[in-house]
């Protein structure tokens, strides 16, 4: 299995980072991240006894979010040093316990098979030449009747346009994924399709390369169109081909 990425990008990408401050506000401000804790709450149990795993969650704020809306003990694993030490800093400043695997999850072992409950990702999955695979070792750690969710970018149409642009060296790590496909994984790998369609708005995700006044501008870009999407409730219309990202929810049968 080839992976589209390094280790050493990912530190990078950590690298100088901060956790900022608690989780609690970020629905508010981020509209994908409305839409996902949203569909969550349609299809996700609240019980303090269910166990969550976030695969790459690498300076996680889901893990925290995950925990303060279903009760759910969070766990995560990431190879990437840095963006390990983040996450454990973003439980600590949300005063949540919670356990992150600093491993290859392409190494994972039979100790973590049948252990959760549910499951996600947030942009993992594309990062392999291999999707299918990936999805099985995530669909092993599940129980059975537990839930998946993955969300991965929209790379195609306007989304994929901006994020060549913007910068390709980022768009080629990508293994181009469209939503039939990302369905058709899943259920290959025996999960039941729960939920599966667009989210977001094209223009939320791009990630600008390291020039520091595009980075300056895309940010704010992002924040008035995060603005204006939850301002104008986008997530009640279907904006054709608009979607930034694509999520799937599945349950493992």
């Amino acid at each position: 299995m080839k992976t589209l990425t390094s280790k050493k990008h990912w530190n990078s990408q950590y690298k100088n980072r901060t956790t900022g401050k608690l989780v609690d506000r970020l629905p508010y401000r981020n509209f994908i991240v409305k839409q996902v804790l949203d569909l969550a709450k349609t299809y996700f149990k609240r019980d303090e006894r269910l166990k969550l795993l976030e695969f790459g969650c690498g300076n996680s704020y889901w893990l925290p979010l995950m925990h303060k809306n279903f009760k759910y003990k969070v766990d995560g694993i990431d190879y990437s040093d840095l963006g390990c030490a983040l996450a454990k800093e973003m439980l600590t400043k949300n005063d949540i316990n919670g356990h992150i695997y600093n491993m290859d999850f392409l190494k994972i072992n039979h100790t973590l098979y049948n252990t959760y409950d549910i499951c996600v990702s947030f942009g993992v999955v594309e990062h392999f030449d291999n999707p299918d695979a990936i999805i099985n070792i995530f669909a092993r750690t599940l129980k059975d009747g537990g839930i998946m969710l993955t969300v991965i970018p929209k790379l195609i149409g306007i989304q994929g346009f901006l994020q060549r642009n913007f910068n390709k060296k980022i768009y080629n790590m990508h293994n181009i994924i469209e939503l039939k496909d990302l369905i058709n994984i899943h259920e290959r790998n025996k999960l039941k399709i729960i939920y599966a369609k667009e989210i977001g708005f094209a223009g939320l995700g791009i990630n600008p390369g390291e020039k520091l006044i595009v980075q300056y501008l895309y940010k704010l870009f992002s924040y008035l169109l995060n603005r204006a999407c939850l301002f104008f409730c986008f997530d009640k219309i279907y904006f054709r081909n608009f979607g930034s990202n694509y999520i799937v929810i599945g349950q493992k049968v």
